[in-house]
């Protein structure tokens, strides 16, 4: 079973240290143990954000069940464009990549007037990820300063299975 179907079927716990993660990659989105946050990577630097919205920096020694990294390389970028919505941002994204097969990074750096998002909070050991998502916390932020970490990945890798 992959990673991302074990997470899929309710199985949260530590199979990685966060020194080690990040000795692959300096650029990804992960979770932490009973899906208690949000993993950003960003620079090299793991941080945590927390259901109540506190963003913190993560110790190397701490167990995670799941991440996708990177190394982050800017093959080209696009400056000074502005989008009215979350979907234009996925249009001009989808535009950029020359292929649908290949897996791709995005970080976009800007002043947001406008972002949604949802934070996953602890569910207890074997809760699925669908009934886990429906207690999501969501928070609204206006007229922030930041960056947006993305990963793509083509339909093909939901088929992916590790083997052992």
């Amino acid at each position: 079973m992959s990673t991302s179907a074990a997470l899929v079927e309710g199985l949260y716990e530590g199979a990685v240290r966060v020194s080690r993660l990040l000795r692959h990659g300096d650029f990804g989105l992960g979770t932490f143990i009973d899906l208690n946050g949000e993993m950003v990577v960003l620079e090299g630097i793991c941080f945590r954000v927390a259901p109540d919205g506190a963003v913190t920096k993560v110790e190397g020694d701490l167990l995670i069940p799941y991440a996708v990294v990177t190394r982050f390389s800017t093959e080209f970028a696009r400056p000074s464009q502005q989008f009215a919505s979350f979907s234009e941002l996925v249009a001009v994204c989808d535009a950029l990549r020359s292929s649908g097969n290949v897996f791709y990074a995005f970080r976009v750096e800007g002043k947001f007037a406008f972002v949604k998002t949802k934070v996953m909070k602890a569910v207890p050991r074997g809760t699925g990820l669908k009934a886990a998502s429906l207690g999501q916390e969501e928070f609204i932020f206006e007229e922030q300063e930041g960056t947006l970490v993305g990963l793509w990945s083509p339909g093909f890798a939901g088929s992916f299975r590790a083997c052992y």
